[in-house]
């Protein structure tokens, strides 16, 4: 007997099937697109903050228990997109924090080297 490895969950629809296979392609395409809009200030950080509550909390309350495969998929992927773009200022600013810190550190590096030359 050969297994198959094309298994149909029950209650699922193919709109809701494709979403669960393209889910992190999509949600990382919308954190991406939102995460440039904060960083060039199209968009507020706090607005996009605001919009990231509501699409969370929607999804821990109707998306998760929702009798439709389709709408629990489509509403978990706007879930994750919007936790990413919350994360999108965080990333920044300890990316920032780093380059800072690797800046001073050849800087003391050029000053060591600059008072120990002999001449």
């Amino acid at each position: 007997m050969a297994k198959s490895e094309l298994v149909l969950e029950h209650g699922s629809t193919s709109l809701g099937r494709w979403f669960r296979q393209h889910r992190l392609r999509i949600a990382g395409g919308i954190a991406l697109i939102e995460g440039v809009l904060i960083l060039v200030h199209a968009l507020s950080w706090w607005a996009a903050i605001a919009v990231a509550v509501l699409v969370v909390a929607f999804y821990w309350y109707a998306g998760r228990t929702s009798s439709s495969y389709t709408l629990r998929q489509v509403t978990w992927t706007a879930a994750l997109s919007q936790v990413l773009v919350a994360l999108v200022p965080i990333v920044f600013a300890i990316a920032a924090t780093i380059a800072i810190g690797v800046v001073a550190i050849i800087a003391v590096i050029v000053l060591v080297a600059l008072f120990t030359e002999r001449s």
